[in-house]
This record gives C-alpha cells, sequence and structure tokens, in this order.
C-alpha cells in the first residue's frame, strides 16, 4: 500500500489471521464465552491499522499544523476546531469520512486520504488535558502507540506542565519518544541550537538518555521547502525505527502470539464446559435412576400403611362388636329400643374417635414420612440438579432454558400446585413439597369419618329384634358389621387413598422423570455440539501455529 508508512500489502498471512480471529469470535458466540470480545476486536483492529503514533504538545505550540505537514494533509485536524482543541481524537484512513463521538473526552474521525492506510493517529489536546486524562491515555493508547511525538514551542521549551508529563511516561515508553520543535523557523540559528541543547537537558533529567529532537517548520514544509523543514527527516526516521517491514512482521507475529493465546483460553473454556455438562448430566441420569428407585420404595411404603390401616379397622371392628355384644343384652333387644340407640351412638361416638386419633397419631404422621422423607428429597435433589443444568444451559446459550414440557405436564402441575409460570417449571413443583398428599388425605378421611357408623350398627342389630335369640343371628350379625368397616370404611379409604397417592407420583416424580428425560436428551445435545466446536478450534489453532509470518 502507498502510504505514510511505504509501500507494501497485507500478505495472505494477515488474510489467515482475520479469517481465524473472525472464526474464534464465532465459536465464543456460540458457547457463551464473551470475555475476550474486546480483545478480538483489537486484534483486527491491530492488523487494520498496524502502527499508531500519538502526539502531545501544549496548546499554541504549532502541534496541529505539524501534524498536517507529517501526514501531508492539510487542515487535518481542523475537521472541527472544538474536537481537534478539546479532546482526544484518533485518526484513521476511511473511504467515507465521518466523526464519532466514542465518549467526552474521545472523539474519532475516519478521513478519505490513502496516506492514513495502515496508520492511527491519536491527536491528543492541550497538556492541561491530558494530564487530566492521564489513565486512560496510558491504558488505552501509550502501550498500543509505536510512536510518541512530543511537539514543543521552539520560541519557548521551558514550560513546566509538558515535561512533568514526559517524565510520567519516560520509564515506560521513552523509547518511543520523539522531541519535535516546531516553528524553528521564527527563530536564528544560534536561538535555536540554545533551544535544541536546553530540550536534551530536560529530556535526559526526565530520563531519556538519548532523546531524539527534531527541529521542524510545518510553515515551510506547505510552502513547498519540504527539505528545509525537515518534516521528511522525522518521516524517515518514524519510518525506519518505528513503520519498516520488520516491525510490521513483529506487529503481525505479535496479534498471531495473542490470538494463540486467546484460542487456547477459548479451548480452555471449552473443556471447563464440557467437564461440567458431563457431571450435570451423570447428576440428571442419578437423580433419575433415584426417582425410578424411590417408586419402588413409594409403593412398599404406600402398601405399608395400608396394611397399618387394615390392621386397625380389624382390630377397631373387634372392639366394637365386643362393646356391642357387653352392652346390648336380648332384654334391650326386645324391650329397650332407646335405650339401644343411646349406646349404639356411643359406640358409634367411640369408633369414631378411635378412628380419628389412629389417623392423627399413626396414619398422618407415617404419610408425612412417606411424602417429607421419601418423595420430597427425590424431588429437591431431582430439582437442584435441574436448576444447575439450566444454569449451565444459560451460560453457555446465553439465554433461559426453552420450555420443552408438553402442554399435558404443564397442566398436571398447575392441577397439583397451583398457578404455573412457564418456564420455570421447576419452580413451579418445588412448591409442592410441603405435604400436599397428608393434606389431602386429611380431608378424605375427615370425610370418611362421617361414614353413618350409627345406622350400620343399628341395620346390624335388626337382625335380631324380635323373638330371634341373639346367638341364631351372629353370624349374619357379625357379616355385618365386618362390612361397615371393610367395604364402608376399608374399602373407601384404600382406593382413595391409593388414587391419591398415584396422581401425587405423577403429577411430581412422573413429571421430574420427563423433566430429567428431556434434560439428559438436551444435555448430550450440547456435549455433541462443544466437542465439534473444540474439534474445529483445536484443528484452526494448529494451522494458526504453524502460520509463518512473511
Amino acid at each position: 500500500m502507498e502510504t505514510f508508512l511505504g509501500k507494501g500489502q497485507y500478505s495472505r498471512t494477515v488474510k489467515e489471521i482475520e479469517n481465524k480471529i473472525s472464526l474464534l469470535k464465532e465459536i465464543c458466540q456460540k458457547v457463551g464465552y464473551s470475555y475476550e470480545g474486546k480483545n478480538l476486536s483489537d486484534l483486527l483492529n491491530r492488523l487494520e491499522n498496524p502502527f499508531m503514533i500519538t502526539v502531545f504538545g501544549e496548546v499554541k505550540a504549532g502541534k496541529s499544523s505539524f501534524l498536517n505537514a507529517l501526514l501531508g494533509i492539510e487542515n487535518l485536524c481542523k475537521v472541527d476546531i472544538d474536537i481537534c482543541t478539546d479532546k482526544i481524537t484518533v485518526i484513521k484512513y476511511s473511504p467515507q469520512p465521518y466523526t464519532k463521538e466514542l465518549n467526552d473526552w474521545l472523539v474519532e474521525i475516519g478521513v478519505d486520504n490513502p496516506f492514513l492506510k495502515g496508520l492511527v493517529v491519536v491527536d491528543t489536546p492541550g497538556i492541561n488535558s491530558v494530564i487530566q486524562h492521564h489513565e486512560e491515555i496510558t491504558k488505552n493508547f501509550l502501550p498500543k502507540t509505536d510512536a510518541i511525538i512530543v511537539v514543543i514551542s521552539a520560541l519557548n521549551p521551558h514550560t513546566r506542565p509538558i515535561w512533568e508529563w514526559v517524565e510520567k511516561i519516560a520509564k515506560d515508553f521513552g523509547k518511543k519518544i520523539i522531541f519535535v520543535l516546531q516553528q524553528k523557523d521564527l527563530l536564528s540559528e544560534e536561538e535555536l541550537r540554545k533551544n535544541l541543547r536546553k530540550v536534551e537537558e530536560y529530556a535526559r533529567r526526565a530520563g531519556i538518555e538519548d532523546p531524539k529532537i527534531f527541529p521542524v517548520s510545518a510553515k515551510l514544509y506547505f510552502l513547498g521547502k519540504e527539505n528545509e523543514s525537515n518534516i521528511p527527516l522525522v518521516r524517515e526516521f518514524i519510518r525506519k525505527h518505528f513503520t519498516n517491514k520488520e516491525k510490521l512482521k513483529l506487529k503481525l507475529r505479535s496479534v498471531q502470539y495473542e490470538l494463540i493465546k486467546e484460542y487456547k483460553k477459548c479451548s480452555q473454556y471449552i473443556d471447563e464446559l464440557l467437564k461440567e455438562l458431563k457431571q450435570n448430566k451423570e447428576k440428571l441420569q442419578e437423580s433419575l435412576s433415584k426417582l425410578n428407585r424411590n417408586l419402588t420404595l413409594i409403593e412398599l411404603q404406600k402398601q405399608l400403611i395400608l396394611d397399618s390401616l387394615e390392621n386397625f379397622l380389624q382390630k377397631l371392628e373387634r372392639e366394637t362388636i365386643n362393646l356391642l355384644e357387653e352392652k346390648i343384652s336380648l332384654i334391650d333387644l326386645l324391650f329397650r329400643k332407646e335405650k339401644i340407640k343411646e349406646t349404639v351412638e356411643s359406640i358409634a361416638k367411640k369408633v369414631s374417635h378411635e378412628l380419628d386419633e389412629y389417623i392423627e397419631n399413626s396414619l398422618l404422621p407415617r404419610v408425612q414420612y412417606f411424602e417429607i422423607g421419601i418423595l420430597n428429597p427425590a424431588m429437591k435433589e431431582a430439582l437442584k440438579n435441574l436448576e444447575d443444568f439450566s444454569e449451565l444451559y444459560a451460560k453457555i446459550k446465553g439465554s433461559p432454558l426453552p420450555q420443552i414440557e408438553t402442554k399435558d405436564l404443564a397442566k398436571k402441575i398447575e392441577k397439583a400446585v397451583g398457578s404455573l409460570q412457564p418456564p420455570k417449571v421447576e419452580d413451579a413443583i418445588t412448591v409442592a413439597g410441603g405435604g400436599l398428599l397428608a393434606g389431602s388425605l386429611m380431608m378424605l378421611l375427615t370425610s370418611a369419618t362421617l361414614v353413618d357408623i350409627t345406622g350400620g350398627l343399628l341395620s346390624a342389630l335388626s337382625l335380631v329384634g324380635g323373638s330371634m335369640v341373639l346367638m341364631k343371628k351372629r353370624k349374619t350379625f357379625l357379616e355385618k358389621i365386618h362390612n361397615l368397616f371393610e367395604r364402608e370404611i376399608k374399602e373407601n379409604l384404600r382406593r382413595e387413598f391409593e388414587k391419591l397417592v398415584s396422581r401425587r407420583v405423577e403429577e411430581t416424580i412422573g413429571v421430574l422423570q420427563k423433566l430429567l428425560q428431556d434434560r439428559i436428551i438436551l444435555a448430550e445435545g450440547q456435549i455433541s455440539q462443544l466437542e465439534q466446536l473444540k474439534e474445529q478450534l483445536n484443528k484452526n489453532l494448529a494451522e494458526l501455529e504453524k502460520l509463518v509470518v512473511s
């Protein structure tokens, strides 16, 4: 390219490096690795604009005129007087001229002049403003700058602020500094020699052992007296020491080295994601296995509860028969109907009381243990693993996990636990952890105690009324009492309890099983995709490492 840098063009190596940067950016976006996005953009920018010159100077020192002459672009820094005097201005080549304010102290302008191709010029405002933005400048510009030009007025090179600034940056960037005494045409040769000696003295005092000083005149340059202006000498010095072909190679190697580091960082990040995903998948599979095993425990515990209920009702049935035989005589059956009714009501009340006590002190604790000790822990572990996977998925994709549950499942959960707010189905299930089964069973059993026990007992006793002897009707009487406990109480309770358990299991473990299965499939897909990206990344990294910058 024909520019301030001299003749040359980007080689195939540069194009390949640009392609590798673009590919890495694409992979980073796919895996949610956005932390180095700025670094990648900087690398691209360094390829597009491999060299940077930063210019400092006091107001009225002739800095803008010198910069115009150096670049051979008259009035370059008069695009906007306010911009060029009040803010740091980054000047780049652009076929479409533009002015863009990057923040309150930084402006970027594009200039349609091929002379700027491959070059970025940073024009700073007055030195007081530079000191104010010292941190931003030393962080964002000086480390990337190839040449630092300090423009000093040839008439007055003694001003303290400019030398204090030089002293601040000399330790880290002294080898990049060039001193320019602008407006030399305003001095005699003797005055100029005297001021050159002072500049050298000040520079050494600031910590620069071998200062490079050029007296120049932008005015003479634009009058056509280029050699007398010394501007070509400055250009040649910069070209020879800062922007030559070897420096360009070093720049490209530097970009190549930085890019290799970014590739390795991304590769390590993918390795960590793969490790985390595989661990998460194993946890999901383990949770699914535990849920499946818990179904066996649930069935066993359910049967223990039903056995307990049956044993209790058998005992209650025997006690009831004994009480009836003890408290009601044949005389009562024949002549004392009111006494029978009162006695039966008393026995029925006792039966109901014992049933309530059994429910409260024995059955409900068993059900609560079944739900809180077996069902809920399995749910909580599964939910925790599902939540971990959701967070990992969002980390990779940069967006929440998609809704993959069916509408039927969502409706079941909504019916079981109330309002469902997609997409956090796991959150909806979590609220079902307090004891819905015990609560539902309590309502069922409470209503079951309202079975007409009194009427059932009176019905059984009616079989032995009149002139019949109690013992002759005992078998039928006992069958009647047994049916009361077996069919009207136990079978009803058993049927409703099994229905409640089945529904509760379906609405929790059943839903979780489907969720876990879906997430496992999703995790396997993500693992496969990451492994493909890792393979692609490693292939391009190997190609990048083999590139020879020439």
